[in-house]
């Protein structure tokens, strides 16, 4: 180590970088956006899963006047439509990459590509300014795959503000109609 004034000077100016590159909670958001996608996922699934379940009252109900066959049809393949749209989005939200970084000792594939004596002479041989680029670089990436994450759950969320009225409409309307799930 140089312990010249200026060498100190340049170390104490990447204190407050250091401090947020290495503090900031970027690590905790791909894995929130997830589990909201598997949630949705869950809901849609669950949706689905209650119209195949309740087939035979559909058929009934479409086959009770033209009027229900209009709207129970026109109810089921919306629903279809959206379930399947939002599903897909939230799939292609929750496997949304990391955008490419530069090769850095912050990232778990760079890493994890080295072999374990590279990786210590690779850490030890480090500048302090190198080991904060790094983190900048990686939260710079990690924080772009949010934004591309949450874009798609925000996506299949306002599908699914939709869907759920609808939903509640087709269950409505069997109701109404007296179909009952033992046909």
């Amino acid at each position: 180590m140089n312990g010249t004034p200026a060498h100190a000077e340049g170390l104490a100016s990447l204190i407050g970088p250091a401090r947020l590159a290495f503090s900031t909670p970027v690590r905790e958001y791909p894995p929130l956006a997830d589990r909201k996608a598997s949630a949705l996922l869950a809901a849609n699934a669950l949706i689905l899963s209650v119209m195949i379940f309740l087939t035979q009252s559909i058929r009934a109900a479409i086959g009770s006047s033209t009027l229900a066959a209009i709207t129970i049809g026109t109810l089921v393949a919306v629903l279809i439509v959206l379930v399947l749209a939002g599903a897909l989005i939230a799939y292609r939200g929750m496997v949304y990459p990391i955008p490419p970084m530069p090769r850095s000792l912050a990232y778990f594939r760079d890493v994890a590509a080295m072999e374990r004596d590279a990786y210590r002479a690779a850490m030890a041989g480090a500048s302090y300014r190198q080991v904060v680029r790094d983190m900048l670089d990686y939260n710079y990436s990690v924080a772009s795959q949010c934004i591309g994450k949450f874009a798609r759950v925000n996506r299949a969320v306002s599908l699914f503000r939709i869907t759920v009225p609808l939903w509640m409409l087709l269950m409505l309307c069997l109701s109404l109609l007296g179909a009952t799930p033992t046909g």
